[in-house]
């Protein structure tokens, strides 16, 4: 799995988790954040074995209605017609 700067991307029991790992600057995002969250997300998607995606941020995360249209946005394709995208987002 590649290595990130903005975030922190795992995987383990069908559960995909991308932490946002910027808290110096309360997890805003910069254009490398969103490129990575997108190729994380991206690798969840088409990963069979992966149900559910959660999306954290240590301390806060600044721009959480962003957050919400980009998982949206991300959740409107589909796969072979009839995968769901699931994701749940919280901060710690």
């Amino acid at each position: 799995m590649q290595s990130f700067d903005d975030i922190i991307y795992t995987k383990q029991d069908g559960i995909a988790t991308v932490s946002i790992n910027r808290p110096w600057v309360l997890n805003a995002f910069r254009p490398r954040t969103i490129d990575e969250m997108m190729e994380a997300f991206d690798d969840a998607w088409y990963d069979d074995n992966i149900g559910v995606v959660v999306l954290m941020g240590s301390r806060a995360i600044s721009a959480p209605e962003a957050i919400r249209k980009f998982v949206a946005r991300a959740g409107t394709r589909t796969k072979r017609g009839h995968r769901a995208c699931r994701c749940v987002i919280c901060t710690a």
